[in-house]
């Protein structure tokens, strides 16, 4: 099955933010995208379980995300830069 990822206004413009002042511009580029295809493709199998959200780590980048599986999507709800 193919879920459907979204992100909340919020947390895009965090990405956003987030990208302009990374150190390694391409790490998080790269990580945001195979975090994206990642959550498309199995997002119940990435990351670990935190009451109804979910958190994923792929460095440099973490992010809590909501899964609705009747509805095959994902919405991811908070990103961080970790250092």
């Amino acid at each position: 099955m193919r879920y459907t990822v979204t992100w909340l206004p919020s947390a895009q413009q965090e990405l956003a933010r987030l990208w302009m002042q990374a150190p390694d511009k391409r790490a998080a580029t790269a990580a945001s995208h195979r975090i994206d295809r990642l959550l498309r493709s199995a997002p119940l199998l990435v990351g670990t379980a935190r009451a109804r959200y979910r958190r994923f780590i792929l460095a440099p980048l973490e992010v809590v995300y909501f899964v609705s599986s009747p509805d095959l999507l994902v919405e991811i709800v908070q990103v961080a830069y970790l250092p």
